[in-house]
């Protein structure tokens, strides 16, 4: 059997010994394997955690990869990683493997263990060399030497290495590219900083990017764009990356990045282990979704979010508001008390209403009215009509039992003309005295006719003696109390004397026949249909059952035993107390006698009322009527609720066994491994892979010597090892190391390869079609190199694309392109759906850079050349506006209020408009809920009727604005638009800054401050009022002013020289009087 660590393991053995030595190794491999990744190839993350726990600041990583071979399969890479801090002694790096039974519960070892799991996982890929040089002295291992692992003593150096030299190109860069963007230290990769400490919101995440932090973790969250069934939660461990769940327990669904101290690892390191730190780290999440619904609340929402925020508020609805907990005000948290006063229904006129005042009609009207479509001018008084939309509709419809659609009693009112009898006598609402019951009993006293019954209705704390006729009254209602019973009961006969003697001979005969009455409810939700549509009067009828059983708990004095367990199952029956009617969170039926069982076992019994249903959730579905009851009858201090801010999530999965308790097997606690048991089988584990490596040893040293193969001399004795190294490294930047020299001589061809491959680049692509082949890039330069035309080795020439596009093709041997070395047609041909491919890989990329950042704007030039000058794709890639194009979903070009917007939003706004809408500012609103796109600041107004052949409608809303706002918006839109001709020191941070001052006499016209970056021009000096004042009738003067916060800027930045205000005065000529020689 050979497998990715015993791989050719035999190279250089005498086959008569081949076999001892690969069975020894397969058993060595066998032990480490519990401790490989999955996936070996993401080695390279736990390296870079190691670095990190171990004080590292800056990682500089270089990949190198033979291009020239790789295309036909052959090749290989060096991935170099140079790091600043500590680094790791000569003892440690002894005793690696050590470090692998160390518990991950002790954090403080992380920079060793990682580091042995990291390296144990990249043997799995089998590379030729792995090497880690720190502190004068050099881990080894590699393939020419039978894959022996030693330390050696190297002289001591001010830098630390960690180097692999592999076959096949490699995905580190990849992965590191996709998992380390959130690391808090300076991280390189190949020149190009993919980490940096000051990156904000721990990295990307979707809008709005809430950042939260609480003891022991801090994340954050962006809202689920799409229909994210579960929380996508992505886990960190010292800003990497390791795992991404979808986990259901966080409620609504969100995208969260999370890194807490807490969690442990699980035994792959690709997931945490669900202990009881992971259940509290649920529970805190839950309060951190409050939280940021509250700034949500707070927040001002812009108009292509709204929808969004609002699926999300809804989501709390669907979650954790049910119709009992709507009826039970008092026990919905507090936190979600003003959620449900937040307007959010419409109503027929337009105007929106909140939950609990929509209840209370509800509960005045006993129905709930719905219109599909609102209808603004119908006048209907004081009458409530909701016109729901979208999710609105199926919350209602939960939420509220009676529910009826009035579109056609409108409608029919309208046609008839009777506008004015619109009201609640367009439908018919039930009569005050029409009421439903669960359960009935009729009943004879005295020549008296009774009519008891148990009211559908939530429960009240008193009865109610209805006389249907006492003397000239239709209708007489008198409360009374019971002991917390709520009945009514009907004196149907006319009823002659006095009527308080009848209602004291009704609370006789209430007392009397409510044992025959519940006896019937209780058969009745013994057989009631269990599906979501009863639910509400099943929940209403075991309300009724248990304030009658805890009525009949008070008369035996239940509470006053030393057994209440006991004497409650006397007082109740063995029937009842059997008697399946608690619901739990998982869909079963538990009985009094199932949480009897439990309770002998486990120390509480964990209910809820209300929230949401997590997975795995066995909970007791407890109403405050439940919870009154089971703490009557079990003690309070054996009940424990679940609420909002603990959720007790790993108490509530462990009641699986709840239903049915009684009946079932003996229940057993289960059992969290404990840090001893732990720490005993690791070292178990311990000794079972020692033993595995000294055969492998004796199997080894048998080979050489009946191979007569000697050690390298370079080998030192573990005897010699020194436990310190020399003088301690130092953390400068890596970069300032020296690197091992480059060989002697190399010819054109490597010089040009390796010089690209070290660029820094935004995306490549590398294709091989046929025998033409070669690596493209996007470089991160605003004018790229052409591609370079090799033929062969020799380097044949450049050829420019029509695209800003650099790299090198290989055309072939020299003979077949005689003269220039230019490519042919059919080889150009080929080349662009190659370069198509290379722009589609940045859009997708673009996704994950922040849209402020260099980086991003670098790449939106480079995207918006592409687009005009294939120009014949991208009307096609408009036209056909597919799902899965990057390029026409990217939100990328500048919208208004400093929006992004993408080609699919403005190709649907010019479907619909004919036209463009557009306005000349970035940062203003023009208050409109259509898409708009900008221009004049990083998009040219040329840019948008070049590619979509459609005319510009420019947006009118600076007349809405005050001329002061106005006069800015043209200062700032001047000097934007002089930004691309010259480097006028202009950056987008500066002119972002240009402001009003405060309104003073001092002599300042316009001031920069050099230390905030701020421009202040002040408006109560004379000239700045004499620009204002000329600016109302005419905007010839702007130019003047923006010279002058221009000249501002650079006597600020010390940078008063001729050639800067000359280039500066002749680029505003030119913009206004059009170049030199053109003016007359």
């Amino acid at each position: 059997m050979s497998t990715g660590f015993s791989d050719k393991m035999l190279e250089g053995a005498e086959l008569d010994f081949s076999g001892t030595f690969t069975l020894a190794m397969e058993k060595a491999r066998e032990k480490l394997q519990r401790f490989q990744l999955p996936n070996p190839r993401y080695y390279i993350l736990q390296i870079v955690q190691a670095l990190i726990a171990s004080g590292a600041t800056r990682i500089e990583v270089n990949h190198q990869t033979d291009l020239s071979t790789e295309m036909i399969g052959l090749g290989g890479y060096t991935l170099s990683m140079q790091f600043d801090g500590p680094g790791y002694r000569a003892d440690e790096l002894k005793s690696l493997y050590d470090y692998l039974f160390i518990s991950g519960r002790d954090r403080t070892r992380d920079r060793l263990r990682e580091l042995a799991l990291g390296i144990v996982s990249l043997q799995a890929l089998n590379p030729d060399e792995i090497r880690l040089t720190s502190q004068g002295a050099e881990w080894q291992r590699r393939k020419s030497e039978r894959y022996r692992e030693r330390v050696v003593c190297i002289p001591t150096t001010n830098r630390h290495r960690f180097l692999v030299n592999g076959s096949g190109r490699g995905e580190e860069v990849e992965i590191l590219r996709a998992h380390c963007g959130t690391c808090r230290i300076e991280l390189h990769v190949n020149g190009h900083a993919i980490a940096t400490p000051h990156r904000g919101s721990m990295g990307i995440s979707p809008w709005p990017a809430y950042a939260f932090s609480r003891p022991g973790m801090e994340g954050v969250i962006g809202l689920a764009y799409g229909e994210l069934e579960r929380t996508s939660l992505a886990l960190l461990r010292y800003g990497v990356q390791f795992a991404r769940r979808w986990e259901a327990r966080i409620f609504p669904t969100v995208s969260m990045m999370l890194e807490s101290t807490e969690l442990r690892k699980n035994a792959s390191q690709t997931d945490v282990v669900e202990d009881e730190a992971y259940h509290a780290c649920l529970e805190e999440l839950q309060t951190v979704m409050l939280d940021f619904a509250a700034h949500l609340g707070r927040s001002r929402i812009p108009p292509y979010h709204r929808e969004v925020v609002q699926n999300f508020l809804f989501q709390f609805f669907d979650d954790w508001i049910s119709p009992q907990v709507l009826e039970e005000q008092e026990e919905v948290p507090d936190e979600l008390q003003r959620l449900l006063g937040v307007r959010l229904f419409s109503d027929l006129k337009g105007r929106f209403q909140s939950l609990l005042h929509i209840r209370d009609r509800y509960r005045q009207e006993g129905c709930l009215y719905l219109c599909s479509r609102r209808m603004p001018y119908v006048d209907v008084g004081d009458w409530m009509v909701l016109a729901p939309e979208g999710r609105q509709a199926g919350i209602l419809m939960r939420l509220f039992e009676k529910v009826r659609w009035v579109d056609e009693e409108l409608k029919e009112t309208l046609r008839q003309g009777r506008q004015h009898q619109l009201g609640r006598s367009a439908v018919r609402v039930p009569a005050p005295g029409e009421v439903s019951f669960l359960a009935t009993r009729r009943f004879e006293r005295e020549s008296v006719h009774y009519h008891l019954g148990a009211v559908d209705a939530n429960l009240r704390s008193t009865c109610s003696v209805v006389f249907r006729r006492v003397g000239n009254q239709a209708l007489l209602e008198h409360e009374i109390e019971v002991h917390g019973l709520c009945l009514r009961l009907d004196i149907l006969d006319q009823v002659s004397g006095d009527p308080a003697e009848h209602v004291t001979r009704g609370r006789f005969a209430i007392l009397d026949e409510a044992p025959i009455l519940y006896q019937h409810l209780f058969r009745r939700l013994e057989k009631a249909n269990r599906s979501p549509e009863y639910q509400p009067t099943i929940f209403r009828a075991r309300e009724h059952l248990l304030s009658w059983w805890r009525w009949r708990l008070r008369e035996a004095r239940v509470a006053e035993r030393a057994n209440r367990v006991a004497a409650s199952r006397e007082a109740l029956g063995s029937e009842v107390w059997g008697a399946r009617v608690f619901d739990t969170r998982g869909g079963g039926l538990a009985s009094l006698a199932d949480i009897e069982t439990w309770l002998r076992t486990f120390d509480t019994l964990t209910v809820v009322f209300g929230g949401p249903r997590f997975q795995d959730d066995h909970a007791l579905d407890a109403s405050p009527a439940v919870l009154e009851f089971l703490s009557l009858v079990f003690s309070s201090a054996r009940i424990e609720r679940a609420t909002l801010r603990s959720n007790l999530l790993h108490k509530r999965k462990l009641q699986e066994t709840l239903a049915g308790a009684a009946d079932g097997p003996p229940l057993q606690r289960p059992r969290d491994e404990t840090e001893e048991e732990e720490e005993a089988r690791l070292q178990r584990w311990k000794e079972e892979l020692d033993e595995a490596r000294a055969e492998v040893e004796a199997a080894r040293e048998e080979i050489s010597a009946q191979a007569a193969l000697p050690d390298p001399v370079s080998v030192a004795s573990p005897d010699l090892i020194p436990t310190a190294a020399g003088p301690a490294p130092t953390t400068a930047d890596p970069a300032t190391v020296p690197t091992d020299a480059a060989p002697a001589t190399e010819t054109p061809r490597e010089r040009h390869v390796k010089a690209f491959a070290a660029r820094r680049k935004l995306c490549d692509h590398a294709f091989n079609q046929g025998g033409f082949y070669g690596l493209l890039g996007l470089v991160f330069e605003e004018k790229p190199e052409p591609l370079i035309v090799f033929c062969g080795e020799a380097v044949a020439g450049v050829h420019r694309m029509a695209v800003p596009v650099s790299g090198w093709v290989d055309a072939g041997a020299p003979a077949a392109h005689p003269g220039d070395g230019l490519l042919s047609p059919e080889q150009e041909s080929l080349l662009w759906p190659h370069c198509r491919l290379l722009f589609e890989q940045l859009a997708r990329r673009m996704v994950h850079v922040p849209s402020h950042s260099e980086d991003f704007a670098l790449a939106r030039n480079l995207l918006m050349a592409y687009l005009l000058r294939d120009r014949e794709r991208s009307r096609e890639r408009l036209s056909e506006l597919r799902s899965d194009d990057p390029i026409v979903d990217l939100p990328f070009l500048p919208g208004a209020d400093r929006t992004l917007v993408s080609l699919r939003s403005l190709g649907e706004v010019i479907a619909q408009r004919g036209r463009l809408p557009v306005v000349t500012a970035e940062g203003v609103d023009p208050g409109v809920s259509f898409p708009v796109a900008a221009v004049g600041y990083s998009v040219a107004p040329e840019f948008y009727p070049a590619l979509f052949q459609v005319a510009l409608e420019p947006i009118d809303y600076e007349h809405e604005m005050a001329p002061e706002d106005r006069l800015l918006a043209a200062v700032r839109r001047e000097l934007w638009q002089l930004r691309p001709k010259g480097d006028f020191l202009l950056s987008e941070r500066i002119l972002e800054r240009v402001s009003w001052g405060e309104a003073d006499r001092s002599q300042y016209f316009v001031l920069h401050d050099l230390g905030s970056g701020v421009t202040r021009i002040n408006p109560a000096h004379g000239v700045v009022k004499k620009v204002l004042r000329r600016f109302r009738r005419d905007d010839k003067l702007v130019p003047v002013l923006a010279s002058s916060v221009y000249t501002a800027i650079n006597r600020a930045l010390e940078e008063v020289e001729d050639r800067h205000e000359l280039a500066f005065l002749e680029a505003l000529l030119d913009t206004h009087l059009g170049p030199a020689g053109d003016d007359s």
